[in-house]
């Protein structure tokens, strides 16, 4: 703030200049950017400044400020520095992954849900690692009895862990699932529910547990 204003320019701005790039050193001592870590914090904030309309509310609250004596706006865009740590590999999360035979998906993992959207990501990679429609997958309250020697959830990388073990668990599914996945060109609507039917049909156990044992995510 106090160099924003020494300078005569906006505070997110001198923060947006100030923003690690790809390559930087990090004061905790990594590299931002480092084994194959996508750093996509700039990106997300010029999207962010376009979808907010920063500008032009900006002019905005100048216009007000002028025009008000008294009453004063503000604007800000703040980004936020939490470090997080592997924890010398504590992070172990585990999932179980079920398909039903209508083609609906049951999973269960070890996080927890506490408003983060961790069901959500699981979810979400539940279905494009199997390929089969977001809407059929449920995701189960989370207990020890589904998901034993799971980690706590903390440090903001228990989600990524989390899609890591339902990776795992989907891996293997795929492999029982490919003998009757249709050929190229018929994975249109319907082919899943078809895939999982034959597969059902013939015997083949559709019940699967993934595992992330430690280690960057």
């Amino acid at each position: 703030e106090a160099a924003a204003e020494a300078v005569g320019l906006p505070a997110d701005a001198v923060r947006e200049a100030n923003l690690y790039a790809t390559g930087d050193a990090a004061l905790c001592g990594v590299t931002v950017g480092e084994n194959g870590f996508n750093w996509n914090l700039p990106a997300m904030w010029q999207s962010a400044k376009a979808r907010w309309e920063v500008a032009a509310r900006r002019e905005q609250v100048e216009a007000f400020n002028r025009s008000n004596r008294w009453r004063k706006r503000g604007l800000r865009m703040v980004p936020v520095k939490y470090g997080i740590e592997d924890n010398g590999g504590a992070y172990k999360e585990g999932c179980s992954l079920g398909v039903l035979a209508d083609g609906s998906v049951r999973l269960a993992h070890g996080g927890c849900e506490l408003g983060q959207g961790i069901h959500t990501k699981a979810a979400q990679a539940a279905a494009f690692a199997l390929g089969c429609p977001l809407g059929g997958v449920s995701v189960s309250d989370t207990s020890s009895l589904a998901t034993p020697g799971s980690a706590d959830t903390g440090g903001s990388a228990t989600s990524e862990c989390v899609v890591k073990a339902v990776l795992d668990a989907a891996e293997t599914l795929n492999a029982r699932l490919l003998p009757f996945r249709p050929a190229a060109g018929g994975a249109g609507e319907g082919a899943w529910e078809a895939t999982v039917k034959a597969a059902t049909d013939a015997g083949v156990s559709l019940a699967a547990s993934g595992w992330f044992g430690g280690g960057a995510p």
